[in-house]
């Protein structure tokens, strides 16, 4: 059976909070490291901060920088804090949690080839 648009805007909306306990869980998850914790505050200082690698005044490309950068830091975390880790973690379906994963590696798919030669390894793996 094929949704709406509005039951997938509803569906995305009511997976929200479940995301943000995910990451809350993560970040107080003695089996996660130091390194991995401090990278969500890092990426949340950067997006509210003025200073920003491409301004925010510049339409459309002001907002997209900021919204990969979280994306890539949100994947990053999530495989950095291991599999077993995250769906511990977790308080919803397996199913909405693979969903969110395969989302986020794909979205990291569309950065230019270049920039994800400079985070492999980093950010990317």
């Amino acid at each position: 059976m094929n949704k709406t648009a509005k039951e997938v805007v509803k569906e995305i909306i009511l997976t929200i909070p479940k995301l943000i306990k995910l990451l809350w869980r993560l970040e107080t998850d003695p089996r996660v490291s130091l390194r991995a914790k401090l990278a969500l505050p890092a990426v949340i200082a950067y997006v509210i901060s003025p200073i920003d690698l491409v301004p925010d005044f510049i339409p459309f490309a002001g907002q997209v920088d900021d919204v990969y950068l979280i994306i890539i830091v949100l994947r990053w975390i999530m495989r950095e804090a291991g599999e077993e880790v995250v769906y511990d973690c977790w308080d919803g379906d397996k199913k909405t949690l693979d969903f969110i994963l395969t989302a986020l590696d794909s979205v990291i798919a569309f950065l230019p080839r270049r920039v994800k030669s400079l985070l492999d390894g980093r950010l990317v793996s």
